[in-house]
């Protein structure tokens, strides 16, 4: 039972790296004046979305 605790972590973890990341790159984006806030509260959206999609099937998948 703890590797699989071990690896949803692992996971979960990754996750919100790779989603910190995408903030992190729109805002940059944003401050060159590249990109609207309607496309990078979208592209948020989309990661976000990504992010609980993969929660929701790793908590159906260990239970």
């Amino acid at each position: 039972m703890d590797g699989v605790v071990a690896f949803k972590t692992l996971i979960g973890a990754l996750f919100l790296f790779w989603f910190m990341s995408v903030v992190l790159m729109t805002q940059k984006t944003m401050s060159n004046n590249r990109m609207g806030v309607r496309e990078a509260g979208m592209l948020w959206m989309k990661a976000l979305f990504v992010v609980l999609f993969v929660v929701i099937i790793l908590t159906i998948n260990f239970k």
